[in-house]
């Protein structure tokens, strides 16, 4: 053992000797810090900040050493009311009662807008409260949202209810989408309804996805010996955590980074699916009609080395927003032959911290404790022990997804495959062709350099006439062994550390891979194929990770792995997916002005209706098929024509407008979608009407 450096006996001394002053201190005195010492376990280290232009309503009173006053400190404009410009609301779970009406009416139009409603601590009940008083605002909501209008802007918006009550938007894609992520929130938690628990430590709800931290406190740690002849020995113990500025700013650390990126425009969401420029060669999952994202964060778990090495050889160690795996799916019908498409991503990014050789000791009352920014702890150079310690490094991981629901299911295909070399692959799933019509708007190029609106949006008619997907993964770390295998409807990947860690003798070890101590991307892909879909799908999602170290007692080298999950169904989630748009709807587009007479109609209208397909050639389509959840629902159109209003709003686009109206010599003119259809109701036998959605310009 006379290779054995000890590094760990000076930090062991170092540390000893400062438990008597630390331990003595109260919390509050350690936070009241006026700046950062490594050896100040409780100070908010605010490593991550929301950069974006986020003004939130804080309408809760948040304990100071709570995620929800780390993420408040965070942010660099706050109210205690909702005000013109907020763009976040930011609630305590037991508050949401006893909010009054009208302000989840003022929340559910942030929403809508784009902008974000974060809860802490939510239990089962609080979800529900939340979910029943936003449902009953998004309809509202959303018809003021599409007529709110300025008076001395010359542009009214209208929607013209039908003298049919089937009219009505039977299905509001907003309510139905909150009431599956509420439900997959409570499916995901840790915590039993039994428990009066909170479901998360923090949700945060978007129109771009949402967001959900596991709740903090108890976990359950797994912990695997493995003998160097493979003997293993397994035992499950608690650990409980306890609030203090650090820990919670941790937390708040991972939800400002998501809140971070869901402004940036850079990171791939569910929603950007739906806005890329489609065209005959483009795979069916980039005009998906049914999509969404949810990630999730908990901590991820090691074993070290403790300061008091005798007493306490080793301990688990927590980096709280160390694990974090998304979940994106893209679902569209195909009309032609009664087929669903799903394309499933799950993302997994691990947080190990890397090789940082200046970490800390922290002792807490009432015992040893573990505080750092990696969870890695030496030995830096090959065949060099720390006091007969190595670690920590991922791993391992077990990941699987499979679909379940009516219909014939099947599994089209997944990747990465086996030699985890595969990140990108074209599949065909019956015809091998993907041809779409696109509606949208196109402004790129046509507006002034001042021009509020920029770049271009599309939409998609929400289905599709193609059978192809493409898969596309990030390159995972090679220095993971990866195995797939598919069973029926399911796919599973079992990554594996490649290099043999207990090589050599007791005096001898290998480097950990530099990509196994950083931060660890694991991403994997399956798409599936649904013949004579009926109603929605669920998946379960399966994720176990596990950390390793090396420890050499008596001269016999140990590999223990840590795990947070105690069994396999901890680990497992169902997920309840989104149903795609299978009813198609048939409108209309056209352009009016009744006051001139037929033939200075006649003559006018051809002129007014070129000159709009010329300078908007994705804003005026006179024919639109679309597809929606029922032929009664308008979610489609109305997400549409938000988006028309949206455009013609702009400055630039509003005076082109109005100078076709004094080119043609009218004062005002009329855009309207109308849906003469009016199929049969096959279940109420009655037929559909649809309002009339109108956008009327004035010359002056």
């Amino acid at each position: 053992m006379n290779k054995r450096i000890t590094i760990w006996t000076l930090a062991v001394m170092l540390s000893c000797s400062s438990t008597a002053i630390l331990s003595s201190c109260s919390d509050d005195d350690l936070s009241n810090s006026s700046g950062y010492t490594p050896f100040n376990p409780y100070y908010d280290r605010m490593d991550v900040k929301v950069t974006s232009d986020i003004p939130t309503a804080v309408i809760s009173n948040f304990d100071d050493k709570s995620m929800g006053a780390a993420l408040q400190r965070r942010l660099s404009k706050t109210t205690t009311s909702i005000q013109a410009d907020t763009k976040m609301v930011l609630i305590k779970g037991e508050d949401i009662k006893s909010r009054p009406i009208t302000e989840w009416f003022e929340a559910a139009k942030i929403y809508l807008k784009g902008g974000y409603i974060a809860v802490e601590k939510p239990r089962d009940a609080h979800m529900v409260d939340m979910m029943e008083r936003l449902s009953t605002q998004f309809a509202k909501a959303s018809y003021d949202i599409l007529i709110d209008d300025d008076d001395d802007s010359g542009v009214k918006f209208e929607i013209e209810e039908s003298d049919d009550q089937s009219s009505s938007n039977s299905i509001n894609a907003d309510a139905a989408q909150m009431s599956t992520r509420i439900a997959n929130i409570e499916a995901m938690s840790t915590t039993s309804n039994e428990d009066n628990a909170p479901v998360a430590e923090m949700v945060i709800f978007s129109r771009k996805g949402y967001y959900q931290c596991a709740p903090y406190g108890t976990k359950t740690i797994s912990t695997t010996t493995t003998k160097k002849d493979g003997t293993k020995t397994t035992q499950s113990h608690t650990i409980t955590q306890e609030y203090n500025l650090r820990y919670s700013g941790y937390l708040a650390d991972g939800a400002a980074e998501w809140i971070n990126e869901k402004n940036s425009g850079k990171v791939p969401n569910a929603k950007s699916r739906l806005i890329s420029k489609a065209d005959g060669n483009d795979a069916i999952n980039e005009l998906m009609s049914a999509s969404e994202e949810h990630t999730y964060q908990t901590a991820l778990v090691a074993q070290v080395p403790t300061m008091d090495y005798d007493c306490y050889p080793v301990r688990p160690a927590t980096k709280d927003n160390g694990f974090k795996e998304i979940v994106r799916v893209w679902g569209v019908h195909n009309m032609n032959n009664n087929k669903d498409y799903y394309c499933i991503e799950q993302k997994i990014t691990a947080s190990v911290g890397g090789k940082k050789d200046n970490y800390t000791y922290v002792p807490v009352s009432p015992g040893p404790e573990y505080h750092a920014e990696t969870l890695y702890l030496g030995p830096y150079k090959e065949n060099e022990w720390d006091v007969d310690f190595y670690g920590a490094w991922f791993n391992n991981g077990d990941f699987s997804i499979n679909m379940k629901g009516n219909g014939d299911i099947k599994l089209e295909d997944a990747i990465p495959d086996t030699d985890n070399n595969n990140v990108s692959r074209s599949v065909a799933v019956g015809e091998t062709h993907s041809e779409t019509n696109t509606i949208g708007f196109s402004i790129g190029g046509m507006l002034g350099k001042n021009s509020a609106v920029t770049g271009s949006f599309n939409y998609s008619h929400g289905w599709t006439d193609g059978t192809s997907f493409t898969l596309t993964t990030t390159s995972n770390a090679k220095e993971l062994k990866c195995v797939k295998n598919t069973d029926g409807t399911t796919a599973k990947w079992q990554y594996s550390c490649g290099t043999d860690m207990m090589a050599g003798d007791d005096d001898e070890h290998p480097l950990a891979p530099d990509a196994l101590t950083n931060d660890v991307d694991i991403d994997n892909q399956v798409c599936y194929s649904v013949n004579n879909p009926s109603g929605a799908y669920t998946i379960d999602v399966f994720h176990k990770s596990e950390m390793a170290s090396l420890y050499v007692p008596k001269d016999d080298k140990e590999k223990l792995t840590a795990s947070t999950a105690e069994n396999d169904d901890d680990a497992k989630i169902r997920y309840t997916l989104a149903v795609p748009n299978r009813a198609k709807q048939v409108w209309t587009m056209d352009v009016t002005f009744p006051e001139i007479a037929e033939e200075g109609y006649n003559e006018v209208k051809p002129k007014l209706t070129a000159a709009l397909q010329n300078q908007f050639p994705d804003l005026y389509q006179p024919h639109l098929e679309l597809a929606d959840q029922t032929e009664e629902s308008e979610n489609t159109i109305a997400y549409i024509f938000n988006c028309a209003k949206n455009l013609i709003t702009d400055p630039d686009v509003l005076q082109t407008l109005k100078e076709y109206a004094m080119t043609y010599k009218i004062s005002e003119y009329t855009i309207k979608w109308y849906n003469t259809d009016h199929k049969v109701n096959q279940d109420t036998d009655s037929k559909v009407k649809h309002q009339t959605y109108k956008i009327t310009i004035k010359a002056k």
